[in-house]
């Protein structure tokens, strides 16, 4: 299932219920009724849990629950952190492409240094031609849009308790503390445990 908003056409979605609503209506399209199995990866995770709420709040079975590699959203304090200035997305997008450029540019040293210069004032040579910012493909604008919509509705997120089991996997190369491991925190939300 995808995230909207990659092809364009639509703006993204902002809030995880919304996001599990849309994705449900089209799971459900295909299989109207449970028993459900839902999988998801890291922000996938946390939709793939609200929608196990959802199909639960109107009497669908849920199988299993599989989170991959998944957090628990932080309370909200750490996203109240204060005022932002918030930028039209072509001048985010902008800005993120000539950061990348400079980190690169600090990377590379003398002959590669100069080629990379000469790509880059090419490319702007044809945005300049075309005026068009993009050159015809905005498929990196909309997947930057739609990655800041998802990480916005994740960190609004809170997850009520879900009163059935979770699996829950967790790569072994990715090891912390456990008190600091947010991944580790659904134990404290699945009342019918989980499985790590």
């Amino acid at each position: 299932l995808q995230s909207r908003g990659l092809g364009g056409t639509e703006p993204p979605l902002t809030a995880i219920g919304t996001i599990a609503a849309a994705l449900l209506e089209e799971v459900r399209r295909v299989q109207p009724a449970g028993p459900y199995v839902l999988v998801g990866a890291c922000l996938g995770g946390v939709v793939a849990y609200e929608m196990a709420q959802q199909l639960r709040s109107i009497g669908q079975e849920v199988a299993l629950l599989a989170l991959i590699e998944t957090s628990v959203p932080r309370a909200a304090e750490s996203v109240t952190a204060g005022p932002k200035l918030r930028l039209p997305a072509g001048l985010r997008f902008v800005f993120r492409r000539l950061q990348l450029y400079r980190e690169t540019l600090g990377r590379l040293q003398g002959r590669q240094r100069l080629d990379y210069l000469g790509e880059r004032l090419k490319t702007l040579g044809q945005i300049v031609a075309q005026r068009d910012l993009f050159r015809g493909d905005r498929t990196e604008f909309h997947s930057q849009a739609v990655a800041q919509a998802n990480v916005a509705a994740f960190r609004k997120y809170r997850p009520r308790p879900y009163p059935g089991r979770l699996v829950l996997f967790c790569a072994e190369g990715r090891q912390r503390p456990a008190d600091q491991d947010r991944r580790l925190s659904w134990a404290s939300l699945a009342a019918g445990g989980v499985e790590t």
